[in-house]
């Protein structure tokens, strides 16, 4: 296709003058693009490179917020030893798979992701990081309650198991108690 140069339908002023076209000029539709094309292709290749920029320093921001979330803080006393000021999200998370009751520890441990998301949010910057790290958390999430989830009811099923056997034993003794008293008796 090919875009023809017609004659100006301006009448001539004494601004405008009078310019004839040259008959059967005419200028091929890809040159005519070209320019533009380029111009895309460029600010294209900026946009893309901008992008990439921003996602890898989001990227690196959920690592080190996710860093920093794990890290126990500790205070070193003058005198010596040391204790834990506060836990990270992995030690409290291995602190509720130990639990025995399944419902509290859920609990727990949902307000502790909450608070943890709610104060890492407030502290990373640009819409890339902050999307990235709520991906991030939820799928820390899923992951995590899941087992501690699956830990509880085991520690659950374990301490029913053996609260079952104590009172097995202690009907075993009750019983044989009895025997033992009804045979001093006779």
């Amino acid at each position: 296709m090919a875009i023809k140069i017609y004659q100006s339908q301006i009448r001539p002023t004494t601004e405008v003058k009078e310019k004839k076209a040259t008959t059967g000029m005419y200028v091929d539709q890809q040159t005519m693009t070209m320019i533009p094309r380029a111009f895309k292709g460029m600010m294209q290749a900026g946009e893309d490179f901008y992008i990439k920029y921003e996602k890898q320093k989001a990227e690196n921001a959920v690592i080190e917020a996710s860093k920093e979330i794990d890290k126990d803080e500790t205070a070193f006393h003058p005198a010596g030893g040391s204790s834990v000021v506060k836990e990270g999200l992995a030690t409290r998370v291995n602190h509720y798979k130990e639990s025995t009751k399944p419902d509290e520890a859920m609990a727990a441990y949902k307000a502790d992701w909450d608070k943890t998301l709610k104060t890492t949010l407030s502290t990373l910057k640009g819409p890339f990081a902050k999307k990235m790290f709520k991906n991030y958390m939820n799928k820390r999430f899923i992951s995590e309650s899941g087992t501690i989830r699956d830990h509880t009811f085991v520690n659950f099923r374990n301490q029913s198991k053996a609260l079952k056997i104590k009172e097995l034993d202690g009907i075993s003794y009750r019983i044989a108690n009895a025997q033992v008293g009804s045979k001093e008796h006779k």
